[in-house]
């Protein structure tokens, strides 16, 4: 997007100890931590998950998929987060796509 990652925020869950945090920091790019119990602290990124889990194909086979076929997982997964980002209008940013709302302070 032609900007560094500063700042990445999380909640607690054990995926982002260890590894992640290790490498956040070697990258750094300060870690934060969400509140325990506090989901609204994290309101829009558990609203765009439930978007993710809605939209993409939770059949039998993906589900198998993520584990004996990451690389199709992760491509399914890079398709719909280009469709998002640069295809589908949101109602939040004026019926613009993520990408054209952003363009509009890159550019000013």
């Amino acid at each position: 997007m032609g900007f560094p990652i500063k700042a990445i925020q999380t909640d607690n869950g054990s995926e982002y100890t260890a590894r992640f945090h290790e490498m956040a920091d070697k990258l750094a790019i300060k870690h934060c931590f969400n509140y325990v119990k506090k989901p609204i602290y994290n309101g829009k990124i558990e609203r765009f998950n439930r978007t993710i889990q809605e939209a993409l194909p939770y059949s039998t086979d993906f589900l198998y998929d993520i584990v004996d076929n990451p690389e199709r997982t992760q491509a399914t997964i890079d398709n719909y987060l280009g469709f998002y980002n640069n295809d589908r209008p949101h109602a939040s940013l004026n019926f613009r796509t993520p990408n054209e709302f952003l363009l509009q302070y890159q550019l000013a």
